[in-house]
């Protein structure tokens, strides 16, 4: 028997995905089906694969078996098989699911079997897209809808992903002459790129690009790889979903924001850099309780993809890029400062003029013979008010320069 698994990962586009994982949370232990396991509930890891009756038939439950018996899988699942009125041509069984991560990941799985390698595609993408996914895009839609009203804030599913093909397969030479050609296109070659391997002999995984396969004898090992690659992939498509928009927020140009925009800015870009530590530390449990086998296909696809890579440049373009927002924050308070202190000295000067035109008024002040004021403001008041002009000039002009000319 030959299999395809196809990873379709949902982008949620939200400015909260803080606030996004927290409302999953919430309901994570409602309905409809919980997967994932707490650590003191799973038992002892085990060099190989557990193999147990349910996993040697193709089936969704196969796969939620296994995605179960994975740590840190807590999600929702929804099973849409139901919904998939046209499967691939000639296929024996498929399943289709869709799951909803407690961090605020959404991806959809969909698995095919065959009986015979020459019915099953080359390449699924096409078919899936054209025809298998938008039976449930309305359901993606709706789930997505729902969301919002309990976040609170924008958010949309972009379906328009990447999609990681996982093969399967028995050992037969028209399955590696696939396997192999495929790797081809993408510039590897299929021995070079082994990433783990049954010490009997009875599975062998590969790993590349757009394709990763495994020969093996039964499904139980497969189960558990799609499951892997099913949380690599997501961790792939964050870390670029995330990074392009770093980048198009940077492209607008951080000088035209005003007032409160630059305020918001500088917030999500703080929230973001928390959730990017956060999903660091999550990455970190789940490798720590891989099964070594697993383990060996985790670290090898991460260091190809360069996921840790990817999201240890992403943290620091974050971190750069809210530096630069606070810089752009400080220049425009110091230029709202300095245009307060200029209408200060202007209103300094207004009241300058105010006192000197109210102190040259009552000088001048005079009444025939019997004047009001005493005599030596009249002996003296000629010097006095051509001094308070001369002053007032003066003070004028230091004010003007102060306000107006000086560069700080």
């Amino acid at each position: 028997m030959f299999t395809h698994h196809l990873i379709h990962p949902v982008h949620l586009e939200t400015e909260t995905r803080i606030r996004l994982s927290s409302v999953i949370r919430e309901i994570v232990p409602l309905r409809p089906v919980l997967c994932g396991k707490a650590a003191e509930e799973i038992s002892e890891n085990r060099l190989n694969a557990n193999h147990t009756d349910e996993l040697h038939a193709f089936s969704g439950i196969a796969f939620t078996k296994s995605l179960t018996e994975l740590r840190r899988n807590a999600c929702l699942e929804w099973d849409l098989s139901d919904l998939v009125t046209s499967p691939e041509p000639h296929c024996d069984a498929w399943y289709f699911k869709l799951l909803l991560m407690v961090s605020g990941d959404m991806c959809l799985v969909y698995g095919a079997s065959f009986s015979d390698l020459a019915h099953m595609p080359e390449n699924p993408r096409p078919y899936y897209r054209g025809h298998t996914l938008p039976e449930v895009t309305e359901l993606v839609d709706a789930l997505v809808s729902v969301l919002q009203l309990r976040v609170g804030s924008r958010l949309e599913a972009d379906l328009d992903t990447s999609i990681q093909v996982v093969l399967g397969g028995v050992d037969t030479a028209p399955f590696h002459e696939r396997l192999s050609k495929l790797f081809e296109e993408e510039g590897l070659v299929l021995e070079d790129c082994e990433m783990s391997a049954a010490e009997n002999g009875d599975w062998i995984i590969y790993g590349g690009w757009s394709y990763s396969a495994i020969v093996r004898k039964d499904l139980a090992e497969e189960f558990y790889f799609v499951a892997l690659m099913f949380r690599l992939q997501l961790d792939w498509i964050k870390a670029r979903r995330i990074r392009n928009k770093i980048v198009n927020t940077a492209d607008e140009r951080a000088e035209s924001y005003h007032g409160s925009k630059i305020g918001e800015l500088n917030t999500a870009l703080n929230e973001l850099i928390f959730f990017l530590q956060v999903a660091r530390q999550r990455r970190a449990d789940y490798r720590a309780n891989l099964k070594p086998w697993l383990a060996r296909c985790y670290d090898s696809t991460n260091t190809r993809w360069q996921i840790e890579d990817n999201f240890d440049s992403l943290y620091k373009a974050a971190c750069d890029f809210r530096n630069y927002v606070g810089f752009i924050s400080d220049e425009k308070s110091k230029l709202q400062l300095e245009i307060q202190s200029k209408l200060l000295y202007f209103i300094a000067g207004l009241d300058t003029l105010a006192i000197s035109s109210f102190a040259m008024t009552l000088l001048s002040f005079r009444r025939g013979d019997s004047p009001v004021l005493p005599g030596w403001i009249h002996q003296y008041g000629p010097k006095l008010l051509l001094f308070l002009v001369a002053s007032n000039v003066v003070l004028l002009l230091v004010i003007f320069v102060l306000g107006f000319i000086r560069k700080r």
